[in-house]
């Protein structure tokens, strides 16, 4: 495990923020770049892509995106227009988990790995209680290391990513499992 110091150190590259080693993230250089050309349009997915989920986090913003062109997805965390971590992951390397169809509750859920840390976005809506809710659990293991809840309303359009999955050829799998090649056979 790396240690980072502070999110403004050289390491900020090499780790998230709860320290792990993260592999293909965007440098400082970039970070500090779009911290400066911030315009509130880079807090959002970008236009050639789809928003899958986007909330606020208090003070941060959490986006999911969805790349058509190159079938990739974008996870995307921290301040608007300055994010401290963002990572784009091929669509077969994520674990998507579509709601089964019952229930009380519609939900959905994307999970990204980062070598040791793992990344799970989900939404949901109780159908009863009609509320909505949205987040990104954080974990390393069986260790959770973080669960941040949306605070503002989140956007979703998870359907979207439901129909990139079965261009690819994936098909919903048993109950409570994710999209797969096999679940197709």
């Amino acid at each position: 495990m790396c240690r980072c110091p502070d999110l403004l150190s050289s390491s900020h590259g090499q780790c998230d923020l709860w320290g792990l080693p993260v592999k293909n993230a965007t440098c400082l250089a970039v970070g500090v770049a779009l911290s400066i050309l911030a315009t509130p349009a880079l807090a959002d997915c970008a236009d050639n892509m789809h928003r899958v989920l986007s909330c606020d986090l208090g003070d941060k913003t959490l986006d999911l995106c969805l790349d058509p062109y190159s079938v990739n997805l974008l996870y995307r965390f921290g301040p608007p227009g300055a994010p401290e971590l963002e990572l784009i992951r091929p669509l077969f390397s994520a674990t998507y988990v579509p709601w089964p169809g019952i229930g009380r509750a519609i939900w959905e859920q994307v999970t990204l790995t980062n070598y040791e840390a793992s990344y799970e976005v989900f939404w949901m809506f109780d159908k009863i209680d009609r509320l909505e809710k949205g987040g990104v659990i954080v974990t390393s293991g069986e260790e959770v290391l973080a669960e941040l809840h949306c605070t503002s309303s989140p956007e979703q359009d998870f359907e979207t990513l439901y129909q990139a999955y079965q261009v690819e050829g994936y098909c919903r799998g048993m109950s409570g499992q994710g999209m797969s090649l096999e679940a197709c056979e």
